[in-house]
């Protein structure tokens, strides 16, 4: 099992994580061409632990005790994620990547529930 390490381990809609990338944050984007982006999600995750923990706290922190603590232990600060059946797409720079894999089908059901329940 492919695993990478996030500080909040919930895999999101595509179509907002782009917004949130190219639009607030003005980042580069993959080709997302021909590609469905509402059937699926992605998750920002580091491949070590210890890369992770940086996400954590503002850089005013670095220096801190917390902070040294945190990176002796960084796995009780962090979610594991299951990588089976993603991709990456994109790299950060700084030791994230962005995973995306098809919706979950427990995940396309319960979407579709919300939209017969709003109709």
């Amino acid at each position: 099992m492919s695993v990478g390490f996030s500080t909040h381990g919930c895999w999101g809609s595509l179509p907002e994580i782009k917004a949130l990338e190219v639009e607030d944050r003005g980042n580069p984007w993959f080709d997302d061409e021909g590609m469905d982006l509402e059937s699926m999600e992605g998750i920002w995750v580091t491949l070590d632990p210890k890369k992770a923990i940086w996400y954590l706290f503002p850089a005013t922190d670095f220096d801190s005790e917390e902070y040294r603590k945190a990176q002796e232990n960084p796995e009780a600060h962090l979610s594991q994620v299951d990588l089976t059946g993603a991709f990456e797409v994109l790299k950060d720079g700084d030791g994230g990547f962005l995973y995306i894999r098809e919706k979950q089908l427990g995940e396309k059901q319960i979407s579709k529930e919300v939209k017969k329940d709003v109709e």
